[in-house]
């Protein structure tokens, strides 16, 4: 790994430490009677650039249109 400047450095752990607090959110989700809109409201809506963006848009929309469908046939929490 190269030598990285002191801002690199930090930018790098900040996205460390999104990434850890978005999983304890995830997993706060799913311990709570599994919470689709909760853990819907983890995914994306919009992403704009380029064309690998658009790949990531539409998993992004695949996902929350998943947890919605969960949740309009699912009338009581799920079982782990």
């Amino acid at each position: 790994m190269s030598e990285l400047t002191l801002e690199q450095q930090v930018a790098r752990l900040t996205a460390i430490e999104d990434i850890k607090q978005m999983k304890a959110r995830y997993c706060g989700y799913a311990d709570d009677g599994y919470d689709p809109e909760g853990l819907a409201s983890l995914f994306v809506e919009a992403v704009s650039g380029t064309a690998a963006n658009s790949a990531a848009l539409s998993a992004a929309r695949r996902s929350r249109n998943s947890l919605a469908a969960f949740r309009a046939i699912s009338s009581s929490p799920a079982i782990w």
